[in-house]
């Protein structure tokens, strides 16, 4: 990587490199790079999640389907992975300041655009349709997601190249700060939301507009004092470095799909769990959901740093990576279980929750509660072992090789990221065949109070209810969709626990890179020419096996030198 004031990415061996991780000028510098690239992360996913404690309630009103619903959240992601396949590419080419300033100012950009979709739809006084704001919202985030994704790589790439000495808790630390970006995002979006007055009506409303005008205008913050943590870099590769290829091998393959599914089976929660505790029993408001993926984010933000400070006391131990990632997943595989809660009445099959069965026992607050911690594990375990686990055996003078795993690492997430809420919507309606009451549908006076016998309002008359169900019952969607993902869960972990077993891991491509080049002459060579050659041998060496050869004259006389 060269950059404007003629420094450069260098390799660890380099006595520049060993200067910087000892600290000076030149540590100071590194983490100056490292708090500018937690900023802008934060803000990413702060942006990236704040929409997703209101979005899904507001979507019913305006008729969008639960499938379209997690097509929307699944295109902020989508662009970010098709983006970070050639961020490599295009910051080779801008340079990371450039990326970084285009990044955060488009992030800015089409948030605010996306809380204006409502009012674009209904101009001219015409009613809102539902096929209109449903693709103008995919567009808006599907480029919001493909454009700032720019500014996250170029962090994550320079930071993954200042501080390969400490890779194990620098990039638990970028997952801690993007957790609590995922923490406060809901958060914000979620209190902006219900503050304002107008929150029970149907966009355009000011309760939809603020939280996009708000975070929208974020990221602008970050521009003034960018040069002061940026440095502007681009990246450079030497003709002698080894092509991706060479990396490729069973164990990056099941670290990048570790990377993708526990992406997708978290992010399937994004468009869904608004559907669960917004509904009976539960009932919860916009705030309040966003207080469950807080606490969640919470959690994993206090285990990643632990986990990362684990991963680095065991250096290329590809089978210690790979049993923390599946310990992860099975963190995961009991997260859905609570949450659905697991049932095989969810799939139509005999009603267990009827005879009091084992969805009865969990569909409870406590149990809810619980799984989200478990989140928090299961997303710390399955991610912070895996980047030290694609870097096995990468050479270290490669700094393109070594942004590439960085762009894939990112663009992985991303994908699953981006299908999860795919996922998530798909399964929902797939499984669904009881509809319950969700938001507002779910209170008084479409439902009636339950919660106190005293002042409970009677029930509808027949025909006259509000067309969905104001008690829990099976087979609503989110039961059979947690289900299907538990046990997704549970057979990628076995997956992980025999690549462990059988030590699976990557090549060693750094000493691939070192072994001599190969000679022009042909591996097997021709039967006289293989004679000649030996012929040849015997008249320059002599009787090898008594010592007597050319080689044992030139050994003796250099020991007589000495």
């Amino acid at each position: 990587m060269r950059s404007s004031d003629n420094s450069a990415l260098l390799p660890p061996d380099h006595p520049a490199s060993h200067a910087e991780q000892k600290g000076g000028a030149l540590g100071f510098s590194r983490y100056r790079l490292l708090f500018g690239a937690y900023a802008v992360l934060f803000i990413r996913y702060c942006i990236a999640t704040f929409l997703s404690s209101f979005f899904t309630p507001v979507a019913t009103q305006l008729g969008i389907s639960g499938s379209f619903n997690g097509l929307i959240f699944a295109a902020y992601p989508a662009g970010m992975a098709l983006t970070s396949l050639v961020a490599p590419q295009a910051i080779q080419l801008l340079g990371t300041r450039l990326a970084v300033v285009l990044g955060l100012s488009l992030t800015s950009v089409f948030t605010i655009a996306f809380g204006l979709v409502p009012d674009l739809a209904a101009m001219g006084g015409g009613e809102i349709h539902a096929q209109t704001v449903q693709w103008l919202f995919l567009l808006c985030y599907f480029v919001n997601g493909l454009t700032g994704a720019l500014a996250e790589t170029a962090c994550i790439i320079m930071v993954s190249n200042k501080f390969e000495d400490k890779l194990g808790v620098i990039m638990a630390s970028i997952g801690t700060v993007s957790g609590v970006g995922c923490m406060i995002g809901p958060v914000v979006g979620g209190v902006l939301y219900d503050i304002m007055p107008d929150n029970d009506a149907p966009p355009p409303t000011w309760a939809f507009r603020v939280p996009f005008l708000v975070c929208g205008v974020l990221p602008l913050f970050l521009l003034p004092p960018l040069p002061l943590y940026m440095p502007n870099s681009y990246l450079s590769f030497s003709s002698k470095a080894a092509p991706f290829s060479s990396v490729l091998s069973l164990s990056v393959v099941l670290g990048l799909l570790s990377v993708a599914l526990s992406g997708t089976f978290v992010a399937t929660l994004d468009p869904t769990l608004s559907y669960r505790l917004s509904s009976p029993p539960f009932r919860l408001s916009a705030s309040w959901v966003s207080l469950f993926f807080m606490y969640s984010s919470v959690v994993y933000t206090l285990i990643s740093i632990p986990v990362g400070w684990l991963v680095d006391r065991f250096p290329g131990n590809s089978r210690i990576f790979k049993l923390t990632t599946g310990i992860g997943f099975l963190c995961l595989a009991l997260t859905f279980g609570l949450l659905a809660p697991f049932g095989l009445s969810a799939w139509n099959l005999p009603p267990a929750y009827a005879h009091g069965g084992l969805e009865r026992a969990l569909n409870n607050m406590p149990c809810t509660a619980t799984a989200m911690v478990l989140k928090g594990f299961g997303s710390a375990f399955s991610n912070n072992a895996v980047y030290p686990d694609l870097v096995i055996g990468l050479p270290e003078d490669n700094p393109m090789l070594q942004a590439t795993i960085s762009g894939l690492w990112n663009a992985a997430y991303a994908a699953g990221w981006a299908l999860g809420p795919l996922v998530g919507g798909v399964l929902y309606d797939a499984f669904q065949t009881q509809t319950l009451c969700v938001g507002k549908d779910a209170l008084s006076p479409n439902c009636p109070d339950t919660s106190s016998p005293i002042h409970a309002l009677p029930p509808p008359p027949p025909g006259e209810g509000p067309g969905c169900s104001c008690e829990w019952q099976p087979a609503n969607g989110f039961d059979g969709f947690g289900t299907a993902i538990s046990l997704a869960c549970v057979v990628y972990a076995a997956v992980l626990f025999v690549a462990a077993a059988f030590n699976v891991r990557g090549k060693n491509v750094e000493l691939l890179t070192r072994l001599p080049p190969p000679t022009s002459e042909p591996t097997v060579a021709p039967l006289d020419a293989r004679r000649a050659r030996s012929a040849d041998a015997r008249g320059a060496d002599g009787h090898a096996a008594d010592g007597t050869g050319a080689d044992a004259l030139a050994n003796a006389d250099a020991r007589g030198r000495k």
